[in-house]
């Protein structure tokens, strides 16, 4: 490009102007190469795992907000995070207490014994009740005195109002996990295996290609019979079609066939897009 630029400075007005008839592709890519820094690369978009993460984390942080509105609609105060727990505390102490695990459950008990004001909402004004000679005024132990029959109602309405919340906040997080399962984990376990010969199961490690693609196809027939296993037997299979198969040490058709038989869920490997019995025979390890 400084070479094209030193000729036309050289030839002063006496320049030619470019032919009209240059293709409008050819411009835009001299163009594109004076604007961009030689030597930078072009930007990368974000691989379509992480994607996928990034929504599951926010759908997950949607739907906890959302459980934390309905609790919060049963008059209770605003959670106090606790290690991996959030409490709820009722604004009457005789309701029970909500602590919201990070996993994805719940669980309701008797509340404790608080020091509080006795008023509904207590704000930092309320307090003044709990000044001497008004401090017993603030010892509210009714969590601990309500009848079982009265509570165990109170614990009925909690679960029965935030059970379609709690619900879709555990739905969220099983998405979640089973995105990063099939998009990141199993990717890399396929190819620790097939690369280093790290075991899919116990210590040993897998020496021969042999021994590995019996390891891989021995996970491929393992998987359950069920919309998630037939996503991973799916995965597998891409695996093996794309990555042994073109390799040194592709698999052999009696390998094919006695995965098939060995699936318990009837299902059938294929091997682009061949029957077992007529996938091509690798060379013998």
């Amino acid at each position: 490009m400084r070479l094209l630029l030193l000729l036309a400075l050289m030839a002063g007005p006496h320049a030619q102007e470019p032919a009209a008839d240059e293709s409008s592709e050819a411009a835009e890519v001299e163009a594109a190469e004076e604007e961009e820094p030689e030597g930078a690369s072009p930007p990368q978009r974000p691989v379509a795992s992480e994607e996928i993460v990034v929504h599951d984390d926010l759908e997950i942080a949607r739907r906890r907000a959302a459980l934390e509105r309905g609790i919060r609609n049963l008059e209770y105060q605003p959670g106090k995070r606790k290690g991996d727990t959030v409490v709820y505390r009722p604004y009457s102490p005789w309701k029970p207490s909500v602590v919201v695990h990070d996993e994805g459950f719940i669980i309701i008990k008797r509340s404790p014994v608080r020091f509080a004001p006795p008023t509904k909402r207590q704000r930092a004004v309320d307090y003044l009740w709990c000044i001497p000679p008004f401090g017993l005024m603030c010892i509210r132990p009714g969590g601990q005195v309500v009848s079982p029959a009265k509570l165990n109602h109170q614990k009925a309405r909690v679960a029965y109002t935030v059970d379609p919340d709690l619900r879709d906040w555990r739905e969220a997080i099983v998405s979640r996990a089973w995105s990063a399962r099939v998009g990141e984990e199993i990717p890399t376990l396929l190819d620790a295996t097939w690369q280093d010969g790290a075991p899919i199961k116990g210590d040993a490690v897998l020496e021969t290609p042999a021994q590995r693609r019996a390891a891989i196809l021995d996970f491929w027939s393992g998987r359950a019979c069920n919309l998630e296993g037939q996503e991973v037997r799916d995965l597998v299979a891409l695996f093996l079609e794309y990555e042994i198969q073109p390799s040194d040490h592709p698999l052999t058709a009696s390998e094919i066939a006695a995965a098939s038989e060995a699936n318990r869920c009837g299902d059938q490997l294929l091997i682009g897009g061949m029957e077992p019995a007529m996938a091509p025979r690798g060379a013998a390890d």
